[in-house]
């Protein structure tokens, strides 16, 4: 009797947990589409997340969708302590403001967001405008180096 009852709950069991681990959500629309490149699923909404706050003060959303703007989005962490870069105003219409305490041998390149290159050059100063009224609404990313190391990188809304 026993090991009918042991190799019944193990058969319960195994059964049915392939249902413990999946995500679940409730939400108002979604759908599941497929084609020739693959497939892919998706959710519209979202009636509930959870936010962990951790001492240091970062913060994680656990869900299913999470909608968010980075501005600094990548660095160097050795060097960030040493030097201060900053860009206003950002979103911007016309002129953007690359500001930097330590400017020698530094340089900058703006790119599209595919991409590709649209302007390169030395910062010879502190302060150092860059002009953007010629370029089509849309978002950039503008990268600094020095020594053509890879140092921070922005995202540039133009208005």
């Amino acid at each position: 009797m026993t090991m009918k009852l042991i190799s019944s709950t193990l058969l319960f069991i195994l059964f049915f947990s392939n249902n413990l681990f999946g995500q679940q959500a409730i939400v108002p629309s979604g759908g599941d589409h497929s084609g020739s490149g693959g497939s892919i699923s998706f959710s519209l909404g979202q009636s509930s997340y959870t936010t962990n706050n951790a001492a240091s003060g970062e913060s994680s959303a656990e869900g299913v969708q999470h909608a968010y703007e980075i501005y600094a989005y990548s660095t160097v962490n050795e060097l960030n302590s040493t030097i201060n870069i900053n860009i206003s105003p950002n979103p911007t219409s016309d002129i953007l403001n690359l500001t930097i305490n330590d400017f020698e041998s530094y340089s900058y390149s703006l790119y599209e967001l595919n991409g590709k290159l649209l302007n390169s050059n030395k910062i010879i100063n502190e302060n150092t405008n860059l002009n953007l009224q010629n370029l089509a609404r849309s978002t950039y990313i503008l990268k600094v180096f020095k020594k053509n190391q890879f140092i921070k990188s922005f995202k540039i809304i133009k208005n």
